[in-house]
């Protein structure tokens, strides 16, 4: 028989102290709540540890957002040189939060909170029409600061925005427009997600080296992901890991949820990767010109399979 003690803590800055032990004894299964340690000692070993072990690489590089001032709109970068692409956002609010107060245009925020669809909706349309007019006008705004504003994309929805090739200076200059909030370069990073076992103590869990002892991998925790697809054949969701250690079900052998649960779909999952949710609001238009896995992609024009893939 097992005994299951979980360890707990409110403080966000010690979730990591946190862990599930199970530990051997006479009589029946049973949960059990024990507090953590939380004395002065205790803390002061964690904090130590903690900073030397930070969560973001190199020095915090993998933030896309800069921490900007309303009052600076543009942050120069040193020896830049050339052309880049560039957002250019506008000051007027994005539709998707936009609550009203101009005269004649209706409050849209609520209206794709509730799900409702962008195309044929009157006070969307009117909206968003809006924002366009405003975006339309910034390129003869631009060229009065001798920018020659050539729009790539355009945004009204979630972001309120228009992108173009500029260079440094003509950014610079663009953000000097009343009717514009920010300009920022559109960078690309590689987020680095190794360090996350080690944040939250999963390493010292699976080698049963924490404070706590034993050796744990997981097993009987089901954890649920939200995403626009899933690739079912990479090797993060391989039944047995490059260590070689195999997940086992917790629902049983075979035993699968959902669309891994269709006739025919059952090779979607497998021990580790236990079912796959599909909905139609995705699926119906997720559609592309071809169809991409982790190996590579497929030209199309292709319709993207039903489960997400």
């Amino acid at each position: 028989m097992k005994i299951k003690t979980l360890s707990s803590a409110v403080a966000a800055a010690l979730y990591s102290l946190g862990a599930v032990q199970a530990v051997s004894a006479a009589g029946q299964e049973q949960a059990v709540l024990k507090s953590l340690d939380l004395s002065l000692p205790v803390y002061q070993e964690y904090k130590a540890q903690y900073q030397k072990n930070q969560v973001l690489e190199n020095g915090g590089a993998n933030i896309q957002l800069q921490n900007a001032s309303n009052s600076q709109k543009f942050f120069r970068e040193e020896g830049l040189t050339g052309t880049h692409k560039y957002f250019v956002r506008l000051k007027d609010l994005p539709a998707a939060v936009y609550d009203g107060g101009i005269e004649g245009l209706d409050s849209t925020k609520d209206l794709l909170k509730n799900g409702v669809k962008a195309r044929g909706n009157q006070a969307l349309n009117a909206y968003t029409g809006h924002l366009k007019s405003k975006q339309e006008a910034l390129v003869s705004q631009a060229a009065g600061k001798g920018v020659n504003l050539q729009v790539l994309e355009s945004f009204q929805v979630a972001l309120n925005a228009v992108t173009a090739e500029l260079t440094q200076d003509e950014a610079e200059a663009l953000s000097e427009l009343a009717s514009v909030a920010g300009v920022e370069r559109v960078r690309i990073h590689e987020l680095h997600t190794d360090v996350g076992p080690e944040h939250v103590g999963a390493d010292v869990a699976w080698t049963g080296t924490s404070r706590l002892g034993g050796q744990y991998m997981g097993e009987g925790i089901v954890a649920g992901i939200l995403d626009t697809g899933v690739n079912s054949d990479h090797p993060s969701f391989a039944a047995t890991g490059d260590d070689e250690y195999t997940v086992q079900n917790p629902l049983g052998d075979g035993v699968y949820l959902h669309d891994c649960a269709v006739d025919g779909q059952e090779e979607l999952c497998n021990s580790k990767l236990i079912g796959v949710w599909s909905h139609s609001t995705i699926t119906d238009t997720y559609t592309g010109p071809e169809t991409c896995t982790w190996r590579g992609c497929v030209p199309g024009p292709q319709i993207r399979p039903a489960n997400g893939e």
